[in-house]
C-alpha cells in the first residue's frame, strides 16, 4: 500500500499531497510526467541508472545466477520503484 501511495501521489501537485493524500489525481491536481521529467533531469537519473545496470546486469549474467528474462524484469521493477523514490526526494521542488 504504501508504494502505491507514493506512485498515486506523483502524478499530484504538491498542494494536492498535502490536502488528500489518499485520493486518486483529479483534472486540477494531475500534472501527468511533469513530476519525473524534473526529478529525472535535475539528478541525471539515467546517467547513474545506467551504469548500474550495467554493472549489475554483468554480474549476474557472469555468475550465471539468473536467466536474462530476470534480469531484464529486476531493472524494470528498479527503474519504476527508483523514479517513485526520486518524487519523494524532489517532492519540494516539484509542481
Amino acid at each position: 500500500f504504501p508504494v502505491l501511495l507514493v506512485v498515486v501521489n506523483s502524478f499530484k501537485k504538491k498542494t494536492s499531497i498535502s490536502l488528500s493524500p489518499f485520493a486518486f489525481p483529479t483534472g486540477k491536481s494531475f500534472v501527468g510526467l511533469g513530476n519525473y521529467i524534473k526529478g529525472i533531469q535535475k539528478i541525471e537519473f539515467f546517467k547513474y541508472f545506467s551504469i548500474f545496470t550495467l554493472a549489475d546486469t554483468r554480474n549476474i549474467i557472469a555468475n550465471n545466477e539468473m536467466s536474462i528474462i530476470y534480469v531484464f524484469i529486476a531493472i524494470v521493477l528498479t527503474a519504476i520503484f527508483a523514479l517513485a523514490a526520486l518524487f519523494v526526494y524532489n517532492k519540494k521542488e516539484l509542481v
